[in-house]
């Protein structure tokens, strides 16, 4: 891969990364909340919040040029 290429592929990633983390903290608050319903709690305000890790591999061995892209946050929410 050439520098040029390497770099539009970090322009790229760079272009989706931050929807990727809000998709990702939105899902957290959705299973937060059902975690709560499960557990008879209520869930309370959001204590902290950080972007876990981000990781981008080949989707599989046959297509390199196709990457699958994963990002984790952790989220602590009081729980009532």
């Amino acid at each position: 891969m050439s520098a040029k290429h390497a770099e539009k592929r970090q322009n790229q990633l760079n272009e989706v990364k931050p929807g990727m983390i809000e998709a990702a903290t939105k899902n957290a608050r959705i299973a937060s909340d059902q975690f709560a319903r499960d557990s008879q709690t209520t869930l309370g305000k959001l204590r902290t919040a950080s972007q876990g890790w981000f990781q981008v591999e080949n989707r599989d061995g046959a297509t390199p040029e196709r990457k699958t892209v994963r990002v984790v946050v952790d989220v602590n929410y009081e729980v009532k």
